[in-house]
């Protein structure tokens, strides 16, 4: 193929692009022993039969982990934020409504109760946020993920990450 006119680009020491000679790294998978095969499969590289362009397994793997603790470092400042907004929020609804407590503590219901009714306003509020978002939340990161371009081939299946989830419940629970 006639080489195409390109801008070079300086890599660390290593030049690509322009007028530098395209270098290929590339590893047999044939037995070592067997020198006629390996000589075979590396003259076959040579002509340029077989040739794959790709990066290895390691580094993908390590790419992947650098993303995932990521998007868990993202995920925990977002139940940060939530439960500060939710206890901002039940804070304010417990100091707009002193007049409803004390109504209801002349009428002969303990402290006790009071706090019990707040805590169970603030569980069903939480269930209720936690039901509908959770999937809404799945339903609308898919449709925003496949609407990317170059991103079609994400699979139609949802792998639940359970170890990371439930580290953020627990430290919701302990909250």
């Amino acid at each position: 193929f006639p080489r195409k006119k390109t801008v070079g680009v300086r890599v660390g020491d290593v030049m690509v692009g322009g007028e530098a000679p395209v270098v290929l790294q590339s590893m047999t998978n044939t037995d070592t022993a067997d020198a006629d095969a390996t000589v075979a499969q590396v003259a076959a590289l040579a002509r340029g039969a077989h040739a794959t362009v790709g990066r290895s397994a390691p580094q993908r793997e390590k790419v992947h982990q650098i993303i995932t603790a990521l998007v868990a470092g993202l995920l925990a400042m977002s139940v940060l934020i939530a439960l500060v907004g939710v206890g901002d929020t039940l804070a304010l609804s417990v100091h707009e409504r002193r007049r409803e407590s004390a109504l209801l503590r002349a009428l002969g219901v303990t402290r006790g109760q009071v706090k019990g009714m707040l805590a169970l306003e603030g569980l069903l509020l939480a269930g209720v946020g936690t039901v509908l978002g959770v999937p809404l939340g799945v339903a609308y990161g898919l449709a925003g993920a496949r609407g990317l371009p170059g991103l079609s081939d994400i699979p139609s299946s949802i792998v639940v990450p359970v170890g990371p989830l439930g580290a953020v419940g627990a430290a919701i629970a302990l909250a």
